[in-house]
Parts: C-alpha cells; structure tokens; sequence
C-alpha cells in the first residue's frame, strides 16, 4: 500500500471492486431485528414489509474506549482484517436496526474485520451537530474511517481542500450505474471533478401533510388541488371559519419557521432561482424574498396554531394526526410517525403548494478519511454500501427512500413508491434546511434569520439580514 507522510494513505493505493460485486449478494433480513451496541427498543408495525420477528444478529458486541462499541465477527475467514471506525448517527431504532445490516453483511463477507462505533459528541442530532462534530475530529486528526454524514459539497468541501478524504471515483466510473442517478443529484457531491462519498438514502422536504377525512367531510378543497399559496389561504379561511386551527406550526423546534420559508421561496420563486439565492447570483433584497416573508408572515398570524411550542419535534406533523390541525409542512420522515402509530391515520401528504413537479431533497452518505490505517476494511466497507440490494434493505428499514433509480420498488410501501416515482420525473433542489444548500454558517444563518423572523415578523429587517450574510459567492457567510 502506498503512504504519504505520517502514514497517511494515499488515495491511490484503495482500490474498490464493482460496485454489484458478486461476493455481495440479496439477503433476506426479515428475520433479523437484532442490535449491535445494545440498543433493540420494541414498536408495532402493521405497515412494515420487514418482519418484527424477534431474532438477534449474529454478532458479538463489547465496549470500546470513550463509548465506543466494537462488533467481531464469529470467524476470521477473510484476508481483510482488523479495525474500521464508523461514525453513524442514530436518530431512532430505524436508524440502529439500518446501520446493523450493513454491519452484518460486512461480518459475513469479511468475517476478519472488527466495526467499532464511534458515538457522535452532540447526541442531539441536527444537520449542523453532526458537521460540527466531524470538523472538530478533523481538527484534531481523530476523524473515522468511515463516516455518515449529509452528502454534498456543503459538508465535503472544507475536508477535501485539507485532503482529508478518499474518493470514490472508481465505485462510480461505469456509466450504467451513474445513470441511476439525477445528474444534479450526484453533482452536488463532487468537488474538483471528483466524488467523494456513496450516497444512501434520499428524503422530500416539499411536503404538505393533511388530513385527508377532514377534506373529504367539509368538502373543502384540499392541498393536492392547491398551485400557489394564494389557493391555500383561500382553503384555510374556510376551514377557520369552521373553528379549526388550520396549520401547524412547531415553535420549540427552530427549524420547522426555516423548513417552511424554505417551501414558499421554492414555490414563488421557482427552483432555478431558489438555487440561485445560495451561489449569490440572486439577491435576498429581490421582491420576490419580499413576497415570501409576506406570505409566511400572514400563514403565521392568520393560520397558525398560537400555542404551539412546548413539545417535541414530532409535534406539527402530531398536531394533525391528533386532529388539533388539519396541515403542515414536514420532510418525508412523517412516515415513521405514522408507522408507528400502526392504524390507518387518515393522514396524507402531497408536495406543498405551488411546488408539483420540483423534490427539494434530503440525502445521506458515507465517506473515508484519508487518515485510516486500514484502506482495505474501507474499501470493502464503501464498496459493499454501494449495492443496490443491500441498500434496499438498509432503507426499507430505516423508511426512507433509496437514491438509485434502480430500486426494487416491491421492498417499500405505496407511499414510499408515489415519492420515488416523484424523485424519478421531478426537477430535483437541495434542501438549504437539511444542510445540503448552504455550508454550516449558512445554514445557520438562515435558520437564525428566520427563527427571529417568528418573534418580530419584521420583514425589512430580516431580508436585510439574509441580505448581508447570504451574498456572497457560493454559500451563506
């Protein structure tokens, strides 16, 4: 293996296999709902495909240092050996049961090779917390081997120009796997012509959740008929005069005020130029932001549940499902919520008003330091992720949606489907909310912007905010 200096390897010497290697293959985990770091919390799931049955991987878990956990496989059958640091963030039990499918099909095939958990820092998970936590083990040259994280330049950018990663060139230098995916999809994870990571799973922050019983009994028109706000607040004025609390709003959570401003600049703006306001190349002095602040500022006063704020994140999307509202805006992980539940809600989705035909996507990826002192257990690792089948698995149990558009379709539900089909024909924009426009000061500022915008509804002194930290070349500053 080649090395740079302080053994640092170099990019060259990781070689990876095809990405559908024959050595990994479709497995069927239905009957595994095991744990690997001792983690196996119970739910009921009438809506799942993935079994509940109640069978432990076939792993053994001990403690590491500072918290970390180590999973060994039974037998040493293969030449790759030894340790491989992941750092994975779980948000749930979808998460942990996801990550320990990709840990056991790793085991099987390398049976030789050890995973140790690397717990996130901030175990309060955000966009933002997990690239604050990955910058500061960078900073000090404790960065995993393999990491999760947000795909894109946003998070990748400041770790390539240090060097600090591996790319995966090789994974997708065949033509037929890249067509799989969105050509602006994989652009927005490649930095100085090269990608850097093996994408996931997708998500759909332009989403409008309602109650569908609620329509269907007052024979008001409902969202999936709405084209632009205007639509919408002539649907909420009459569900208002019925004595019901239109929309949602979810105040203890600072994103939702972003992740729906996010929505209307989507809609009346359009994507090119919703895309445009991150590069710099328009500005958040435009009417056109007027007109969004505007908008948000009469959903919130007009529309909005008063007393909302005191629970936890799920609260707008719960808000409906317990009928205290008929809408909200939330990303595609409702489904979990909803699944959950284990009961026909009587809650839909459908894209939010005024942006059919556009996804504003959420997408997670895996990446390789340069740093590791194991290349081939990275290798095989990012080369077994890459797999169509195992990623099916791994995001038919996590409910999310896979990025390829070569997906076994039959693994998810028909809500899963409607959003991949959706994903397919639509244009596709990242999501700014969801870390994947704007780097971290962005994001940031955007969230802070329209956080106090909530409290003060003042419009002049918002866009002048936006103004003076969002125009500036390729990012928020």
């Amino acid at each position: 293996m080649a090395s740079g200096p302080a053994g640092i390897v170099a990019a060259a010497a990781i070689t990876f296999p095809g990405c559908d290697s024959p050595e990994v293959v479709a497995v069927d985990y239905s009957e595994h709902r095991g744990h690997i770091t001792g983690q196996n919390s119970d739910f009921e799931n009438s809506n799942r495909k993935v079994s509940d049955s109640e069978t432990a991987m076939d792993l053994d878990t001990i403690s590491g240092q500072n918290g970390a956990q180590v999973v060994k496989g039974k037998n040493s059958l293969s030449h790759i050996a030894g340790p491989v640091k992941v750092n994975y963030a779980n948000i749930d039990d979808f998460d942990e049961r996801a990550f320990g499918i990709l840990a056991k099909e790793l085991l099987d095939t390398h049976p030789a090779i050890n995973i140790e958990r690397i717990p996130q820092s901030d175990q309060q998970y955000s966009p933002n917390s997990v690239i604050l936590d990955l910058y500061e083990r960078g900073f000090i040259g404790e960065l995993p081997d393999v990491f999760q994280a947000q795909w894109g330049r946003p998070l990748i950018q400041r770790f390539v120009e240090q060097d600090k990663l591996i790319p995966v060139d090789d994974i997708f230098q065949s033509s037929v796997l890249r067509n799989q995916y969105p050509d602006r999809f994989l652009s927005v994870g490649e930095v100085k012509g090269s990608i850097w990571g093996v994408p996931m799973s997708i998500g759909r922050s332009n989403l409008m959740w309602f109650d569908v019983q609620f329509f269907e009994s007052t024979g008001i028109d409902s969202p999936s008929h709405w084209n632009n706000w205007g639509e919408a607040f002539e649907a909420m004025s009459q569900i208002k005069e019925l004595g019901v609390i239109p929309f949602a709003v979810d105040k203890s959570d600072p994103l939702h005020f972003a992740h729906i401003f996010e929505n209307i600049l989507l809609s009346e703006l359009g994507p090119l130029p919703y895309t445009k306001l991150f590069s710099g190349e328009v500005s958040w002095l435009d009417s056109g932001v007027s007109k969004c602040l505007n908008i948000l500022k009469k959903l919130l006063v007009d529309f909005a549940d008063p007393n909302a704020g005191t629970r936890e994140h799920d609260d707008a999307l719960d808000a409906v499902l317990s009928k205290r509202s008929v809408l909200t805006i939330f990303n595609e992980q409702g489904l979990k919520l909803l699944y959950r539940k284990g009961v026909d809600t009587g809650v839909s989705f459908c894209p939010s008003p005024g942006t059919r035909g556009v996804f504003s996507f959420v997408s997670n990826a895996f990446y390789a330091s340069r740093l590791t002192t194991n290349p081939e257990a990275v290798a095989a690792w990012l080369t077994l992720v890459s797999n169509r089948h195992l990623q099916d698995q791994y995001n038919q149990m996590r409910v999310s949606l896979p990025p390829r558009f070569d997906a076994d379709k039959s693994m998810y539900t028909e809500d899963q489907r409607r959003l991949l089909h959706d994903w397919k024909r639509d244009y596709i924009v990242p999501s700014v909310v969801f870390g994947l426009a704007s780097d971290l000061l962005g994001h940031s500022n955007f969230v802070n912007a329209l956080q106090f915008f909530s409290r003060r509804l003042d419009v002049e002194s918002v866009q002048k905010y936006l103004a003076d930290r969002c125009s500036f070349g390729t990012s928020c500053r």
